[in-house]
């Protein structure tokens, strides 16, 4: 809702959000007039250019100021597992794609080499781009591939680019496991694993250059899911579906992903978005969110000549998760309360990051997250753990851990791992294929990576909250000269102009000004 026009701004008293978003029933609501009146100051307030004259939006300079992906960055945390490629959140692949040259030199270190410490202390690269001007402004010094270098740190989990041999700035990144490992894919109806057919391994050790930077890469491996480009339209017609490909052409959409389409909402394997369904509850459209390799990949090659197996990327299920962040962060910064506490309860989401930060601190606590979860998070941490939380655990996965041990199994231990395939018989010698051993293993801590991402969200939005509080200002004083107190009315506000921030746009007045004229409409 959008409140009359005041005669001036009032900054006599304590303005807060409280103040301004519970107001009385005696305030009038806008009618008619006082929209046309507030259009008029629309359109006689400041330009970009700044010679008009009027009320100055000060959550523009606001929002131009502050690096919203920075702050992202750091909320996703984890990078996921890599099966031998090199791992990149999606605002940094996206950056790297757009600077790196063909041709440029790629230097992967071996694991047991550490990072000089100093580059801990160099800027993040997403933290000196914060518009797409900054991108052209710094083209010029990566338009030579020799030039430019790269070596990767796997054990310090650092990308660091040099710039006429200086180095210039770091990416964080996540290499393939130190040591091979078989990654179970899934469990069958009687909760044996299903083990992927390739093995992951190391990044290789060795000179890479910059290959290719392929729109959409399409995987020998997982072409199902990667010969859909990330945010692909997809559609059902005639009870077929359909994909629009990198051309522009629609295309049959490859059975395993049409019969994911066509399941529960609640059995989905893969990730979608925008999604749409018909008067019986069925999908009909939807945008692709699995691409394993997602957008802006760079192929890699050892000679120049040849693709290499090891890519540099983020994954399809990295940029649904920036997406999901940002939108629980805008409802967060629009939430009409005052402490970080209060806000982030307007993001249903931020229960469970609360729950997950609190079992950190101390995972005795009881019932804070379900037993599996903890239980994997005590299994990691050589913990103790109740009778609730073991049963939640397969028993492939206490066997994995004696054998990571050098423990001795039972017979009934062994032939467990006879029966799922893990270990074979040789006479009275039990062979134990460790790949799969350790797969369980890494397999369970997949929870505890989840757990730790769930809680960095939360710890990292409070430690930020303060250096938040000058844009959070400015939204607030521009509200109260626009007397807009209607929570609904800002959220739409904030996210229009957050998305096109994130989307590296340099804001302007009329920007704002706009946007104020559209909600006028509404």
């Amino acid at each position: 809702m959008l409140w009359g026009l005041p005669v001036r701004a009032d900054f006599d008293s304590q303005l807060t959000y409280g103040t301004l978003f519970d107001r009385g029933p005696d305030t009038s609501i806008l009618g008619q007039n006082e929209k046309n009146a507030l259009r008029n100051i629309i359109t006689m307030t400041a330009t970009a250019s700044g010679e008009g004259q009027g009320l100055v939006i000060e959550s523009v300079g606001a929002l131009n100021d502050y690096n919203f992906g920075v702050l992202i960055n750091e909320m996703i945390g984890s990078l996921y597992r890599s099966h031998g490629c090199l791992h990149m959140a999606p605002r940094s692949i996206f950056l790297v794609s757009r600077l790196l040259p063909i041709g440029a030199k790629i230097i992967v270190k071996s694991y047991n080499e550490a990072a000089d410490p100093s580059y801990d202390q160099l800027p993040t690269l997403t933290s000196l781009i914060n518009f797409d001007d900054d991108i052209k402004a710094l083209a010029p010094r990566f338009a030579k591939p020799s030039s430019v270098t790269v070596t990767v740190y796997p054990a310090s989990a650092l990308w660091i680019i040099f710039l006429g041999g200086e180095p210039f700035a770091r990416i964080k990144i996540e290499s393939g496991p130190s040591t091979a490992v078989k990654v179970v894919q899934s469990r069958d109806s009687q909760g044996r694993p299903i083990f992927e057919a390739d093995t992951a391994y190391p990044t290789s050790a060795t000179t890479f250059y910059v290959f290719k930077k392929p729109a959409n890469y399409v995987s020998g491996i997982y072409h199902d899911t990667t010969v859909i480009p990330q945010e692909s339209q997809m559609k059902k017609d005639g009870g077929k579906w359909a994909f629009l490909d990198a051309d522009g052409n629609w295309a049959k959409v490859p059975d395993i992903v049409a019969a994911d389409l066509n399941a529960p909402a609640a059995k989905q394997v893969y990730l979608y978005y925008n999604v749409a369904t018909d008067e019986s509850g069925s999908l009909i459209k939807a945008r692709w969110g699995s691409n394993e390799f997602g957008k802006y990949p760079i192929q890699l090659s050892r000679d120049r000549k040849t693709s290499a197996s090891e890519l540099a990327h983020t994954s399809g299920d990295l940029m649904m998760e920036q997406r999901q962040m940002v939108r629980e962060l805008i409802k967060v910064l629009a939430a009409p309360k005052d402490t970080f506490e209060d806000c982030v309860k307007y993001s249903k989401n931020f229960d469970l990051y609360l729950a997950c930060y609190n079992f950190l601190q101390n995972p005795d606590a009881p019932d804070l997250i379900e037993p599996l979860g903890s239980a994997s998070f005590k299994l990691a941490r050589n913990l103790p753990l109740t009778t609730t939380e073991t049963a939640a655990v397969p028993p492939d996965v206490f066997v994995a851990y004696k054998v990571a041990g050098n423990t001795p199994l039972t017979t009934e231990e062994s032939d467990l791992l006879v029966s799922e395939g893990i270990a074979k018989w040789q006479g009275t010698e039990l062979k134990i294929d460790q790949l799969k051993t350790q797969g369980l293993i890494y397999d369970i801590y997949e929870y505890v990576i989840s757990i730790k991402k769930n809680a960095n969200i939360y710890s990292t939005l409070k430690s930020h909250w303060a250096e938040l509080a000058p844009l959070r200002q400015a939204l607030l004083n521009d509200l109260n000269k626009f007397k807009i107190s209607d929570p609904i009315v800002f959220h739409a506000y904030l996210q229009e102009l957050v998305l096109r921030r994130m989307d590296l746009a340099r804001l302007t007045q009329d920007d704002a000004y706009q946007e104020l004229n559209y909600l006028l409409e509404e």
